[in-house]
């Protein structure tokens, strides 16, 4: 990550349509930002994310600060971001 860069993290599951359904959210929102990190993160992968998570997704975290769950709502998201001090490309540095 850039000292300037906004992480943005989803938590999700195998075979879980809403999960799906936010991460194209995610990616169609993000997609004109240069300083954001997104990842993508298996609650099966860590028994930590699988105990907070479970019941949750998806969970997104922007600077692992809790964002949403469930559902993605994309401009909430954005504003969340700009909020953050994510910037859109092009604009100066």
């Amino acid at each position: 990550l850039r000292m300037d860069s906004i992480s943005l993290v989803m938590f999700s599951r195998e075979g879980c349509h809403l999960c799906d359904d936010a991460w194209e959210v995610i990616t169609q929102s993000t997609s004109d930002f240069s300083n954001v990190e997104i990842s993508h993160r298996m609650v099966s992968e860590n028994p930590e994310w699988e105990a907070a998570y479970t019941d949750s997704v998806p969970v997104v975290l922007i600077n692992d600060a809790w964002h949403s769950q469930w559902r993605v709502d994309a401009d909430s998201l954005r504003e969340a971001l700009v909020s953050a001090g994510a910037r859109i490309s092009g604009e100066s540095e």
